[in-house]
């Protein structure tokens, strides 16, 4: 029958393959959910009277299976009685306009909050359409709305809110990273994943301040594929702190757990392998886990079991394929942990059957969902789904179950509230044209974002003149001159730098990033000019010799990068040596026609004391000028960058380094050194013919020593005229966004 009505290629594929599976289920005395119904009915082919029940009372079903309806059929025909749950007479839904779906579910969370400060027994639900879509996202819109500031809350007040449909397993952080581990097995990690490891609470000891520093260290090094052998070969145990060795010492132990593993195994030592790689990690750490975290790890250990008992059915697998097949069992589970202390619940419209609330929001009452398109399934065909009555094979079938959900969620509580988003995306949508969605022509409040409704106490704004405590005697300065240098333009990120100690992170990148090449070259002139040569000498470097120091710094610079490289960074890496020595050269050239120096100093530290403010400084490369003053040089490898910008320099780190020099100061200038151009850029005697420079730097001093000032007291205005991207690396502390918002 099911032959004579094939279509398509696809449906007879399906029906193929159908037929092989419905075989091997009668081969291996097996049962799935779809024969389950079918069993139960031929159980009761004979079966005596005391094993039939005396009454079956439906309750939640908005639609009947085929299946479904011939067991019902069979209950009657023995002598049960059948009988559907008796529902309240369906009532209109007052229906709302909102301007999007994220204001929607905002005002319904809105609302939700207001119905239970009037009444904290009410039971009260959310109804959202589509929520399976994506319910952490609409989560969170309905958290925004009924606890306003939950992010940032430490009671657990997003706990308040419980959404029905859980998230794929994988999603969790907690599994998240045992999978990555498990991963680790048999492929080699990003270096961006890594770092996932690194940082994380799920590992280890208690603390993660040495892992954090190592992740630091990891993102100066040139990105490769990490295996755990390799990371070991890179970093040393012996020069980290205790909490980084013992994450070593565990990566340690992790290779040698790969060395005895057999080609192919069953699931069941797949899975014993699994926890061990797991338990040497030490996941998920060693702090007490919430209730929440205890239930991800009881689904875990059940996770594990069922991957165990596929081997009835699989096989042998490798251990790569074992562990795709765990991932994709944890990407395929659904799971969402119960919550006892939430007082609010959002559902899905058949998550919902069967429950009563005092009031409730259904959101999503648009034309496109209510009803929506039908879901006949395209490996069969319509005539065969029309003949078996199969769901929505017919539109009359699709329209008659949106309707039957609609009247039950408008007779599940006493007060119905529904609502529709006016815009989605692109397109404009309009109400759902069900008899039972009552338009009012109101549109339901936004509360908006708590950010730009609530405004925080003591925000401080550009105008503002307001003060932290002042720096203490023997308080220390972080950041040295930039953070000096950030006062000028923006006091707040000063404050952050220099005094909260905050840095931003350099990018993980694949390749050579412009960082780590820049670094590199620095480090390259760093061994070039570490005899700290006068420039006679460096004139006498000629020919072979010549060559031989180029060769040997640049060698030199990127030595450690080397180190367990692999074939397409070790290919990088020679290009780069590569250029290197020509940009050596191309300063040396540039060394040679300057007027007689000695260098002094090449990557060095120079404390020192500006307007009461003890700072640490480091400087790239100081010279000795034939008189006895000091040349301050600071290396650049980007773009070429100009000193000046509108006749004032653009940045005042060699003025500051000027400011706390202990000697005169004839020139300070920027060393550009790029494959664009190698030149010096700067201000004094001769780098730009200023024979008075003295007072120019005297009134540039001026300058560094308000903006210290400004600093030791406490100054942390925020310059709402950034641009966001420069304000991001702190704009949760300083609240930038709520400032440009003139909230």
């Amino acid at each position: 029958e099911i032959s004579s009505c094939i279509d398509s290629r696809d449906q007879r594929v399906f029906a193929r393959a159908a037929l092989r599976y419905a075989g091997r289920l009668r081969e291996q005395g097996w049962l799935d959910e779809a024969l389950l119904n079918p069993a139960v009915v031929a159980a009761l082919e004979g079966a005596p009277a005391e094993r039939i029940p005396q009454s079956v009372v439906l309750a939640g079903f908005d639609r009947l299976t085929p299946s479904q309806e011939l067991l019902l059929e069979r209950l009657t025909a023995a002598g049960a009685d059948v009988s559907v749950q008796a529902a309240e007479r369906p009532r209109s839904i007052r229906t709302l306009a909102c301007p999007d779906a994220a204001a929607e579910c905002r005002a319904a969370g809105a609302w939700a909050r207001d119905r239970l400060l009037a009444d904290p027994a009410a039971r009260v639900g959310i109804v959202i359409s589509g929520l399976e879509r994506d319910p952490a996202a609409a989560g969170r819109l309905v958290r925004e709305g009924f606890v306003p500031g939950w992010q940032t809350a430490a009671d657990g007040t997003s706990a308040a809110v419980n959404v029905s449909l859980g998230r794929a397993l994988e999603t969790y952080p907690m599994i998240a990273v045992a999978l990555l581990i498990i991963r680790w097995l048999h492929d080699p990690l990003t270096s961006r994943q890594l770092g996932v490891l690194l940082r994380c609470s799920f590992l280890g000891t208690n603390t993660a301040d040495g892992r954090a520093r190592l992740e630091i260290e990891l993102r100066g090094v040139a990105a490769r594929d990490w295996t755990p052998a390799r990371v070991l070969k890179v970093f040393s145990r012996e020069e980290h702190d205790p909490d980084t060795a013992d994450f070593l010492g565990r990566v340690e132990e992790l290779a040698a757990l790969l060395e005895s593993q057999p080609a192919r195994s069953l699931p069941g030592h797949w899975a014993q392998l699994f926890e061990r790689a797991l338990t040497v990690m030490g996941w998920p750490g060693v702090e007490a886990l919430d209730s929440r975290e205890h239930q991800l790890m009881n689904r875990w250990r059940e996770l594990l079991g069922e991957f165990a008992a596929l081997e009835i059915v699989t096989g042998p697998l490798g251990l790569g394929a074992a562990a795709d097949r765990l991932r994709r069992l944890a990407r395929d589970t659904v799971f969402q942990p119960e919550d006892i202390e939430s007082v609010l619940s959002v559902l899905g419209p058949l998550e919902a059957a069967g429950l009563h609330f005092d009031a409730l929001w259904v959101a999503g009452l648009d034309a496109e969902t209510w009803p929506g398109a039908g879901g006949a399934t395209p490996l069969l065909s319509r005539d065969l789904q029309r003949r078996y009555g199969l769901p929505d094979s017919t539109p009359e079938d699709t329209l008659a179950f949106a309707t039957s959900v609609m009247e039950r969620l408008s007779s599940s509580a006493n007060v119905v509230v529904g609502s529709y988003a006016v815009v989605d995306g692109d397109s404009e949508q309009g109400p759902s044209l069900l008899e039972l969605v009552e338009l009012t022509g109101d549109v339901a409040p936004d509360p908006g974002w708590h950010a730009e409704t609530y405004r925080a106490p003591g925000l401080v704004r550009a105008s503002a003149d307001e003060r932290v405590p002042p720096v203490e005697a023997d308080e220390q300065i972080r950041g040295g001159s930039a953070t000096i240098n950030a006062q000028l333009s923006e006091p707040f990120a000063a404050f952050a730098r220099g005094r909260l100690g905050l840095s931003s992170l350099d990018p993980f990148a694949e390749g050579l990033t412009p960082l780590l090449r820049g670094n590199l070259i620095h480090d390259a002139l760093r061994f070039l000019y570490d005899e700290l040569p006068s420039q006679a000498e460096i004139r006498g470097w000629a020919g072979a010799e010549l060559d031989d120091r180029i060769a040997r710094a640049s060698a030199a610079a990127v030595r450690r990068h080397r180190v367990a490289a692999g074939g397409t960074l070790e290919r990088l890496l020679d290009f780069e040596q590569a250029r290197i020595a020509g940009l050596l050269r191309a300063v040396v050239a540039v060394d040679c026609e300057r007027p007689a120096f000695r260098v002094e100093s090449v990557e060095g530290a120079s404390p020192g004391r500006i307007g009461g403010l003890e700072l640490r400084l480091r400087h790239d490369r100081l010279d000795t000028a034939a008189d006895g003053s000091l040349v301050i040089l600071d290396y650049k490898t980007g773009a070429e960058k100009k000193f000046f910008e509108k006749g004032e320099p653009r940045d005042y780190q060699l003025v500051l380094y000027a400011a706390t020099a202990q000697r005169r100061v004839s020139d300070i200038g920027l060393y550009n050194v790029d494959s664009r151009q190698v030149a010096i850029d700067g201000a004094g005697v001769v780098l730009n013919g200023d024979t008075d420079f003295d007072t120019t730097l005297a009134g540039w001093f001026e300058t560094v020593e308000a903006a210290v000032a400004a600093f030791r007291k406490g100054d942390v205005r925020v310059n709402a005229a950034q641009a966001v991207t420069d304000a991001r690396w702190h704009g949760l502390l300083s609240r930038f966004q709520e400032l440009v918002r003139n909230v």
